[in-house]
């Protein structure tokens, strides 16, 4: 049975964890709205609750990555944010109020003072430090152009001092738990935890009580599309739609079909392959995610270089079962790759792009599902995965043109047609 603790003194840098501790602690931190054409946030910051304080930081710092509106997409959003700014706050507000969680005292400063400060006490020392050097600064640096306040000056958490912190928390005598983004050589793991696509988080604490192993908990909307029967198979007439559909009813399926090894999560946009007749009397033969390129994803094709943003990637393509025919999985790729994906994808953006990229995480020199309809740009290897990255420019054609190519290519003979 857990019984709550005698204390907990906590710690960070930022304003928007400064202004969380004054909410719950009943202390308030002096601000100052800097830029002119900041002004109206006045009233959120001065007249209001703690509570719609933190509130309008937090949106503030949501809105600052779309300041610039450098896409229809960031503009829609800058719009959003500052017509139902007010509303927004008053929501979060609440929220944020009915989620405090009870502190004994805040330091607003550097995190190895904060632990020294507690060095003599039964304490368990805990810590999720800042991934990368100058994480939080990165973050945090336009809201603090914005609003003025007494930040607290630091040591940057760089990989030395990192390591110095943690042999500190490691040290005989001390209880610590602390979480890393990578795994420690020769200390021993109490959890792994995935936090974004191929992201982990790895736990590290001498004070766990006992061990449990849990299953990854894949979402599933309860929603079931009718596949192609077992007997079904291609034919020369065969007529393909492509149809949009939530990605996270594709969940499931991926549960069902992709290798167990295969670590997913829901992309932006989902697709279904639609065999001979439209959802739902149609059978699905195959199913498709695309999430927007990132702007890292830089890549190089024939000479010219191609911002990740002009791209859309591929998270998943993959064909229902049983297949109707071997070659299925290549067939799915080249829908993928057709006027109407591109018209989908785009209008859901509102965003001209150049082309498709995927990743295949094999050791093989090549994919065969890709190749062909993709072009190999890169091999690699990846927290020790090898992979391989394709990348396609969008082609002039069709479903059914895709189609049409696909069967005379490899439509005859079928080891499994029954034509």
């Amino acid at each position: 049975q857990s019984t709550a603790p005698a204390a907990v003194h906590s710690n960070d840098v930022s304003l928007y964890s400064r202004l969380l501790a004054d909410a719950m602690l009943g202390t308030e931190t002096p601000l100052a709205v800097l830029e002119p054409e900041y002004a109206w946030l006045a009233p959120y910051l001065f007249d209001k609750s703690p509570w719609h304080r933190v509130a309008a930081a937090m949106l503030l710092l949501r809105m600052l990555k779309h300041e610039q509106q450098r896409s229809a997409h960031a503009k829609r959003l800058w719009h959003h944010y500052c017509t139902r700014f007010d509303e927004l706050v008053d929501a979060s507000a609440q929220t944020l109020a009915a989620r405090a969680v009870p502190i004994t005292s805040y330091f607003n400063g550097d995190v190895f003072d904060h632990f020294l400060a507690h060095a003599d006490t039964d304490a368990i020392f805990t810590a999720y430090l800042p991934f990368f050097k100058g994480d939080y600064e990165a973050q945090y640096r336009r809201l603090q152009q914005v609003i003025q306040w007494p930040a607290p000056t630091y040591a940057l958490l760089d990989a030395k001092r990192k390591a110095e912190i943690l042999a500190w928390m490691q040290a005989p005598g001390r209880d610590y738990l602390f979480l890393l983004n990578e795994p420690l050589p020769d200390v021993p793991c109490q959890m792994i935890s995935h936090k974004q696509r191929n992201t982990w988080i790895y736990l590290y604490s001498n004070v766990v009580e006992k061990r449990g192993l849990f299953r990854r908990n894949y979402g599933d909307t309860g929603v079931r599309y009718q596949l192609a029967s077992p007997a079904y198979r291609f034919r020369p007439d065969t007529r393909l739609q492509l149809v949009k559909i939530p990605s996270a009813d594709i969940q499931y399926y991926k549960g069902l079909y992709l290798a167990r090894n295969i670590d997913f999560t829901a992309a932006e946009q989902g697709f279904a392959v639609v065999a001979d007749g439209h959802l739902p009397a149609g059978g699905v033969v195959g199913f498709i995610e695309m999430s927007r390129g990132k702007g890292n994803m830089n890549i190089s094709f024939e000479g010219e270089v191609i911002a990740g943003l002009q791209t859309w990637y591929m998270l998943s393509d993959f064909p229902s079962e049983p297949k109707p025919h071997d070659k299925v999985s290549k067939l799915i790729v080249m829908v993928a790759n057709t006027v109407e994906m591109r018209r989908l994808v785009e209008a859901s953006a509102l965003r001209r792009t150049v082309g498709i990229m995927t990743t295949a995480r094999t050791a093989k020199p090549v994919s065969m599902k890709y190749r062909g309809p993709m072009t190999l740009i890169k091999r690699g290897v990846k927290d020790g995965e090898p992979f391989l990255n394709y990348y396609a420019k969008w082609k002039p054609v069709s479903v059914q043109e895709a189609y049409t190519q696909w069967w005379k290519k490899f439509g005859q003979p079928s080891p499994k047609s029954t034509n």
